[in-house]
């Protein structure tokens, strides 16, 4: 008889880290690509997991790093994500994706690709610290789209370039994008270091997402447009995380499912880009079977204390708007996973006229639907506004 700890183990999208080496050193990488020294799991076993998660009911499968182009085994990965009848995309800056190497991931069995562009020319190279990274993804991209795959397009924003959003959006649009996602970028890996001073406040990014909107509303047509919803704003309808599929549920719910999961390359397992930087892993698929080690993790009480309310959060009658907001906020920045956000109002005593959200949270710009991911939210989307003569 199945147990339900076992039932709760149902996957439907998966990022694996083929590499943390990466051809760039960008001030914000999450991951601090190119630092440490992290043994990749053999071709052989990396295969057998994502054999493992499709019997889990894996349906899209990412690639992303480090630059995924980089390794040797991504063809081959990306082959069997086909075999096994998954959609595939892989996360990537763009630098080595010449229209001949598109065409072969694409013959490979490839279905999508994400690039990054962080700004207009200048920003975008000062943020990846090379003085054509913009040109090279923006040729990637142009060429994406030419060879069919469906093109999607990211944006992390810091207080640097924000203002860059709208200009960028238009562009994209203008190349064919399929999709574009924006992420609010937080403190973490060299960004940790580099950028906390940079991370957008709560009034900031409100302005910043109320322009993504009029954008997306007002000038894109065809082009997909999510952002991440960061905050919940008074007079803003609640959303219950626990009815979100994928990453964006939150804490107060990470013991509920586990549908989202996070694998770097040594087969160490995560539920959120947050738990990367210290975090409680969920499992270890190098020493065991995928099933067999997200059954473990999910009862491991280190990680299911994370949903338990504590500090300023106990008790809070605040707590069915922001759902616990991001311990990963109050681990990077205090130190404590189980501290309250110090994102959150409360925390310096002010009456609250916005509650931090799980920072993983999409929002559909044009639809204004809330989903736990951008495959999800860009599934919620409206017609786009009639053409003007």
């Amino acid at each position: 008889m199945t147990s339900p700890m076992e039932r709760s183990v149902v996957l439907s999208e998966m990022d694996l880290y083929v590499t943390l080496d990466c051809n760039l050193q960008c001030d914000f990488c999450s991951v601090r690509a190119n630092e440490g020294n992290i043994r990749a799991l053999p071709l052989s076993r990396t295969l057998k997991i994502v054999e493992e998660a499709a019997e889990l009911g894996l349906e899209e499968l990412h690639f992303t790093g480090g630059e995924p182009t980089l390794s040797r085994d991504l063809e081959p990965l990306i082959a069997k994500g086909k075999e096994l009848g998954l959609h595939t995309r892989i996360n990537t800056n763009g630098f080595h994706l010449s229209k001949a190497r598109l065409k072969q991931l694409k013959q490979a069995g490839l279905c999508g690709v994400m690039i990054s562009l962080d700004g207009l020319a200048e920003r975008h190279n000062r943020h990846r610290r090379h003085p054509f990274a913009f040109e090279q993804a923006r040729q990637a991209i142009a060429d994406s789209i030419a060879v069919g795959l469906w093109t999607r397009v990211s944006m992390t924003l810091f207080r640097e370039n924000c203002r860059d959003a709208g200009p960028v959006l238009v562009e994209m649009e203008s190349l064919g994008v399929d999709g574009f996602s924006f992420f609010l970028g937080s403190p973490l890996g060299r960004a940790r270091d580099q950028r906390a001073e940079s991370v957008l406040t709560a009034e900031e990014w409100r302005v910043t997402r109320d322009e993504i909107r009029e954008v997306a509303r007002g000038r894109i047509r065809r082009m997909k447009v999510a952002y991440e919803q960061g905050y919940l704003y008074a007079g803003e309808d609640t959303v219950d995380g626990g009815s979100l599929r994928g990453r964006g549920g939150g804490c107060l719910h990470i013991g509920d499912n586990l549908d989202y999961l996070i694998m770097w390359p040594d087969g160490k397992l995560y539920q959120c880009c947050f738990f990367l930087d210290g975090g409680p892993s969920v499992g270890d698929a190098s020493k065991q079977s995928l099933r067999e080690a997200l059954i473990e993790g999910l009862a491991n009480p280190v990680r299911r204390a994370l949903a338990e309310p504590a500090d300023r959060c106990a008790g809070c009658a605040d707590l069915p708007r922001c759902e616990l907001g991001c311990p990963g906020f109050s681990y990077v920045l205090l130190g404590d996973w189980h501290r309250t956000d110090p994102r959150c109002p409360h925390v310096r005593d002010e009456e609250p006229h916005w509650w931090p959200l799980c920072p993983i949270r999409k929002v559909n710009a044009r639809s204004g639907c809330v989903a736990g991911s951008c495959d999800d939210v860009f599934a919620q989307e409206i017609s786009p506004p009639a053409e003007t003569s």
